[in-house]
């Protein structure tokens, strides 16, 4: 007899069939109907197996017919074909159910889609808009910019003239230009060139051929041609220290000034080392001020500042300065005012003046040289020269004044310099109370002019 074992009972194949999830679509039906009709076989055939037996030998009886049996297996197959009727209807309603669904999100996704290209087609509408109307603005900002530009223009002129009036230009690059309050080191009320050119007030010179004399008063200073002669000026001058600077840039001079003539020519003359730029200076036989403005050249290899009275000029033709003032730019500087202090030192970087016992250490070098060593002043521009008028530079042992010494720098570093005097077999053994003096009221002057 086949064993029941490997075949699921009735109630499990009930149970499997109709229970099945209705979204398993593709439920294997055949592995389901092999069960069944395993089952019916094997009960068929051990049927006819026991109607073989002599039931009445073997004391069976009750066993039902083979009719009975069939009759039981039309009932089952009917029920079973009656569930999976009702199962057919279900999956047929998910089936159906899934494809509304589909549908629908086929529906959605199209109607996005359409909704999405519509957005972008508006959106590079708006762009391209946006990009033409942005064209537009720039080209309406443009003409606004420009409008500005002239406007800024206009006031920048607006702005020099205020801050000319209010003296907010740049500084005055020339020292002691204002002759109101001069610094005059050398302490002479005049000075007089026959030719050439000499120092005279703090970073000034005269000269220029032509002899000229420079007078020095409370509030102005006065140049004044003292020669009939008519093939040089008459000129005071100052030379501008670092002239590489102010290469390629615009420069302003301004003078406060009066000419003794209404006739004689006078003029401005920026010198550049060759290359020279010549203004016509107006005459004019009451205070009158002045600007004139120039580019310094590429080519320069210096730049003076000079105030000329012409070759064609007569004799005691003068002119008046009470300032003279040059600022970088364009804008006149007009208040040359600096303080009495400041305004020394400046010139002392030129110039300083030695006087009275000098405060200074001495050793011996040798038996020719004792050596005075001192800090100036100030530090100056460049190593000095030692200029001495009537020996007044003399050097002092005790109370007794040692004659026969010449004397020259020999060392010059940030303010510390180093003075030689020097006589053959001085005989000097001992530094202690030596020292080194001006005696007289003679000039001694270190000087690094330009």
């Amino acid at each position: 007899m086949d064993n029941f074992n490997e075949l699921l009972t009735w109630d499990e194949i009930a149970q499997k069939y109709v229970s099945a999830p209705v979204k398993r679509e593709c439920y294997l039906l055949d592995d389901l109907y092999d069960n069944i009709k395993g089952r019916l076989d094997v009960v068929i055939n051990n049927h006819n197996e026991l109607n073989n037996l002599d039931f009445a030998h073997a004391g069976h009886t009750g066993f039902a017919s083979t009719a009975d049996l069939n009759q039981s297996v039309d009932a089952l197959t009917t029920e079973i074909g009656a569930v999976n009727e009702e199962w057919q209807t279900q999956l047929e309603a998910e089936r159906e159910a899934r494809r509304e669904s589909y549908d629908l999100l086929y529906a959605t996704d199209v109607a996005e889609k359409a909704e999405r290209i519509a957005a972008d087609d508006r959106l590079s509408a708006d762009i391209l808009a946006e990009g033409a109307a942005r064209a537009e603005g720039d080209i309406e900002l443009s003409g606004k910019i420009d409008e500005l530009s002239d406007e800024i223009e206009e006031l920048k002129g607006s702005v020099d003239g205020f801050e000319t009036e209010i003296g907010l230009a740049k500084d005055n690059i020339l020292i002691n230009s204002d002759f109101r309050s001069v610094v005059n080191q050398r302490g002479e009320t005049s000075y007089t060139v026959g030719g050439g050119a000499i120092y005279t007030i703090d970073g000034w010179s005269i000269g220029g051929g032509a002899p000229c004399t420079l007078t020095v008063s409370t509030d102005y200073i006065t140049l004044t041609k003292t020669s009939d002669t008519t093939s040089v000026p008459c000129r005071i001058s100052q030379i501008v220290e670092n002239y590489k600077y102010f290469i390629n840039k615009n420069v302003t001079l301004t003078i406060k000034y009066k000419t003794s003539s209404d006739t004689a020519p006078y003029n401005i003359l920026f010198g550049y080392g060759g290359p020279s730029v010549t203004e016509f200076l107006p005459q004019s036989t009451t205070w009158r001020t002045y600007s004139f403005n120039t580019t310094v050249p590429q080519d320069a290899t210096t730049l003076g500042i000079y105030i000329r009275i012409s070759n064609t000029a007569l004799i005691n033709d003068g002119i008046d300065i009470e300032w003279i003032t040059l600022c970088e730019g364009t804008i006149p500087c007009t208040t040359p005012y600096v303080d009495p202090s400041i305004k020394l030192a400046n010139t002392q970087r030129r110039l300083q003046r030695l006087r009275g016992n000098i405060t200074c250490s001495a050793y011996i070098v040798n038996t020719s040289i004792i050596r005075f060593v001192f800090n100036t002043n100030v530090p100056m521009r460049i190593k000095p020269a030692l200029s001495i008028q009537n020996n007044a530079l003399s050097v002092r042992l005790g109370v007794n004044v040692e004659n026969g010494f010449t004397f020259s720098v020999v060392d010059y570093q940030n303010g510390y310099i180093a003075i030689d005097a020097t006589k053959a077999l001085h005989a000097i053994t001992n530094t202690l109370g030596i020292n080194l003096v001006v005696t007289t009221n003679d000039l001694v002057l270190l000087e690094s002019n330009l």
